[in-house]
């Protein structure tokens, strides 16, 4: 009985962002610790591991606009990444190598935080809030975090670590083209924020369509 109030507590409309924004913010506490243990300090400029604790505080505060905007910048990369992991699991073959470190650098239990930050980032997100239209002021967002993550990324982090592929193209580096860096807030505007947030758009539509919901 108990279990079942927790339960119908949980996935009310009222308390079920609530939940999710604790989750996220657990999650970037547990990411904190593990790489503070590791004292790798730069890899909190990657997206994956410190946009938990926004998408933490956007839930708690039901700023789904700053949610979908996070999920514009992210969403392809992490679905790339988890499709890596996948074939390497399932099939011992990398399609990008982009996951190559997770299965060479094992850690403990600790080899489970970047597999849960990816699997589990944007696309939680992206499930919770794919009922919400994607706005205009999302890509607005989109950008602003865009530049920022940009500018501190090229300021404070070592080109070598490649923070954010924005030194060159995670993956496939022989498609890094000429003064790409400079580029990279464009490229990632127009080929992962704008296709984003048309997939976006596109499951939102078809949720609409099949059962009429309204926001």
């Amino acid at each position: 009985m108990a279990f079942r109030r927790i339960k119908g507590w949980i996935f009310t409309d009222k308390n079920q962002y609530l939940v999710v924004g604790i989750f996220f913010l657990i999650l970037q506490g547990i990411t904190f610790y593990a790489n503070y243990e590791a004292t790798d300090f730069n890899v909190f400029f990657w997206f994956c591991n410190h946009t938990p604790l926004i998408f933490g505080l956007a839930f708690i505060f039901k700023k789904f606009d700053v949610i979908k905007a996070l999920i514009n910048v992210g969403f392809l990369s992490q679905f790339l990444w988890t499709t890596d992991f996948l074939s390497k699991v399932f099939f011992d073959t990398y399609l990008l190598s982009i996951t190559r470190y997770v299965f060479e650098d094992m850690n403990g239990m600790w080899v489970l935080i970047p597999i849960l930050i990816h699997m589990l980032g944007t696309n939680l997100a992206f499930f919770m809030t794919y009922k919400r239209k994607p706005k205009i002021r999302t890509l607005l967002y989109s950008l602003v975090y865009l530049v920022l993550i940009f500018g501190i990324t090229t300021n404070f982090t070592l080109e070598e670590r490649n923070i954010n592929c924005i030194q060159q193209i995670c993956g496939l580096p022989n498609l890094t083209f000429p003064n790409y860096t400079y580029f990279w807030p464009a490229v990632a505007f127009f080929l992962i924020i704008i296709p984003t947030q048309g997939i976006q758009y596109l499951i939102y539509r078809l949720h609409r369509r099949r059962t009429g919901y309204e926001n």
